[in-house]
């Protein structure tokens, strides 16, 4: 996370030919959806220009067009306040992305943000574009298993002081206020790290009966004072058929993202091959993380999804891992 270069963002809209087919690379398990009154499935190819019809809001379809990396298509682009529109031209169904096309220096396997900015951000699941992630409504921040990790740098004031973090929300007209645990290594340069496991939902059935769930920090103490808007969400293990989707994709990017692309970033930002493969990695993990929003409705924490993938997918470069 150190030595940041300056930073480009990307955002990945895509410039159709009238003529381009797009290929289905995979359907939401479950999801019926249509092209031009046709199922879609696996495999189909439709054009920009197909009309679309979905049954419900939260399904999604992924698509490949020859030269560009893999996207999605949604109801209403996958934007707030447009799931009814379940009918529509494909091109006006993609969901934009954005993506940073910074090379980080040395990566690390686990990422810690370096700045207050950078932690609310994360834990917001907020893009890069936002303005004050303070003022957003927070996206869940999804953790595959039973156990989250949260890890602070030491340099950023007020939350690397003694004191407890709280979980905070409300579900069935209940208040709850659960108390995370925290290890402070003496070591100075060490995150301080925040752990907590699935039964702080402790009978809570369905995540969507929680509200105005945030974390809150108390020194010593003092008053509790809010740190930001947080919606942890604790997804069971993937079942096979989503893992075969991921196995299918990672090919898929890693041609998208393979030495044509390489050798563009490094004409483009003036990088090293080093750097520019970097970019890739970074670029091909950002593609499987797109596919859990899709099919969780949140955006999954970095490190958490890193040591995933790592567990399932061998051979499988993530950002900061070792060849």
């Amino acid at each position: 996370m150190k030595n940041l270069l300056l930073t480009t963002v990307l955002l990945c809209f895509f410039t159709v030919a009238t003529k381009a087919q797009w290929r289905i690379i995979s359907v939401k398990p479950g999801a019926k959806v249509f092209a031009n009154g046709k199922p879609v499935k696996k495999g189909s190819m439709i054009s920009p220009k197909s009309k679309i019809k979905f049954t419900k809001k939260t399904d999604y379809v992924r698509v490949y067009a020859k030269g560009k990396a893999p996207f999605t298509l949604k109801p209403g682009g996958g934007k707030p306040g447009k799931g009814s529109e379940l009918v529509a031209v494909a091109t006006s169904m993609m969901v934009p992305r954005k993506r940073s096309l910074a090379s980080r220096g040395k990566p690390e396997l686990i990422d810690v943000p370096i700045d207050l900015t950078g932690m609310l951000m994360w834990l917001t699941g907020t893009p890069p574009n936002s303005v004050d992630p303070l003022k957003d409504k927070p996206n869940k921040l999804l953790f595959i298993g039973d156990e989250a990790k949260i890890y602070i740098d030491r340099s950023i004031k007020n939350y690397n002081d003694e004191g407890d973090f709280y979980l905070v929300y409300q579900a069935n007209g209940k208040r709850a206020a659960k108390k995370l645990s925290k290890t402070r290594s003496e070591k100075s340069t060490d995150p301080v790290i925040v752990e907590f496991k699935k039964d702080v939902y402790s009978g809570i059935s369905d995540f969507e009966d929680i509200k105005n769930s945030t974390l809150f920090f108390r020194k010593n103490r003092a008053k509790p004072t809010k740190v930001v808007k947080f919606r942890p969400m604790f997804i069971n293990e993937p079942s096979d058929e989503f893992k075969t989707q991921i196995k299918e994709l990672i090919p898929i990017l890693k041609e998208a993202y393979g030495d044509a692309f390489v050798q563009k970033t490094m004409k483009e930002k003036n990088y090293t091959k080093a750097q520019a493969k970097e970019v890739a990695t970074e670029q091909i993990f950002y593609g499987i993380a797109d596919l859990f929003e899709d099919q969780y409705g949140g955006v999954p924490d970095r490190n958490n999804l890193k040591m995933w993938l790592i567990k399932n997918f061998k051979g499988l470069e993530v950002p900061g891992s070792k060849k």
